[in-house]
């Protein structure tokens, strides 16, 4: 199933972690999360590496139970060495130790240890829309430092200087001036011939007295040809300014070496060497009793490390839920405990009624028989590893 968001959680958390899940797919934002989405017979880890790895978001429900959880170690490692961005969602009023203060300490936090714990949901679902929005990646970007996804900064090539712009009009002036200046010495030019012109006419119509021998005859003064126009001077045109070479970077200094880090940048998934890891599948069988008739159902478990943890792909609240988890004891006993919600089975409560889930048994091999704790009614679980 494609999807936009992975939850990271302790088992210990599944409660908080199904109200998100819930709130972000009702927003239309697509999760991940187990041990719903494991599909069955599938490796459990190598299930968990493709999520993240197909994921655009790691959400991290972030508790006092998940600060000691080495599974959400491995998650939050794998997701930062993929380049994922990680949003750590904290529920309880605890810090981040060891490894998870070294992964997460430099990333931008959501609190949400006041109540209401649904209101800081709905400000995770509006962050995670954001960082998931094309039109706002670039926006949003600062949300979570370079150093959460694993790159190192680098820094940002200097942007080339403009090119100085020489304007256009200092190079379409030049033929227009000409040309005024050629217009005006061609007007001065007809302006002179038509005054001469006109005054060798006036000079040759009048009757010049006969002058006396000794004396030349006067001679009229030329009018003074009039000024010629001096044409406007043509704009200067402003230097070309020449676009200066980039200046030569000085040598950048080596990054110092960042401290080892417990993962490699693309860690394998964690392999297990617990003896009763698996998908455990069988069914809660409880027998007649006060005029109840008897009845079962199918029921699913996960086990990694020791940890056990129900598989429910049933929504939180509705009929059919059941969540419950335990951990394995080194004689391989194995107490479960959790909640349901009844989906009104013949033999069994009213539909919607919520119940209390106890078992307590041991493992025998492939083999887990579990009896019910705190309850009269003598209900069994048998359930067996799949291969």
């Amino acid at each position: 199933m494609a999807h936009d968001v992975f939850i990271s959680h302790s088992h210990q958390d599944k409660p908080a972690a199904d109200a998100v899940c819930h709130h972000l797919e009702a927003a239309g934002v697509r999760c991940w999360i187990a041990p719903r989405d494991v599909g069955y017979g599938k490796n459990w880890d190598g299930a968990i590496v493709d999520a993240i790895a197909e994921s655009k978001l790691v959400v991290i429900i972030f508790s006092a139970a998940a600060n000691n959880s080495g599974h959400v170690l491995n998650e939050v490692v794998t997701a930062l060495g993929a380049g994922k961005t990680v949003i750590p969602f904290r529920i309880d009023a605890v810090a981040p130790t060891g490894a998870l203060l070294y992964h997460l300490g430099r990333l931008h936090w959501l609190d949400a240890e006041t109540p209401p714990l649904e209101s800081h949901i709905e400000m995770l679902v509006e962050t995670a829309r954001r960082n998931l929005s094309p039109g706002d990646a670039d926006s949003d970007s600062s949300a979570v430092p370079v150093e959460a996804k694993g790159e190192s900064p680098r820094p940002r090539a200097p942007a080339p200087p403009p090119a100085a712009s020489v304007p256009a009009p200092a190079r379409s002036r030049k033929p227009i001036l000409v040309a005024i200046v050629v217009a005006a010495i061609v007007v001065v030019a007809v302006a002179v011939v038509v005054t001469q012109s006109r005054w060798l006419g006036s000079f040759g119509n009048r009757q010049v007295p006969t002058p006396a021998p000794t004396a030349p005859p006067p001679v009229p003064e030329p009018s003074p040809a009039p000024a010629p126009v001096t044409p406007p001077p043509a704009e200067p045109s402003p230097p070309a300014v020449a676009t200066p070479a980039p200046a030569p970077q000085p040598p950048q200094p080596a990054p110092t070496p960042a401290p080892a880090v417990p993962a490699p940048v693309l860690p394998k998934a964690p392999t297990s060497t617990a003896p009763h890891d698996g998908i455990w599948r069988g069914i809660r069988y409880c027998p007649e009793w006060q005029g109840h008739p008897a009845f079962q159902h199918p029921i699913a478990m996960t086990i990694q490390n020791n940890e056990a943890e129900s598989m429910n792909r049933i929504q939180a609240g509705t009929p059919g839920y059941l969540t419950f988890a335990g951990k394995v004891g080194p004689d391989g006993k194995l107490s479960l405990n959790g909640y349901g919600i009844s989906n009104g089975l013949a033999g069994g409560l009213p539909l919607g009624a919520q119940f209390e889930f106890a078992f307590t048994g041991v493992i025998s091999g492939d083999v887990f028989n579990a009896k019910v704790t705190g309850s009269p009614r003598s209900c069994t679980l048998q359930m067996t590893r799949e291969h």
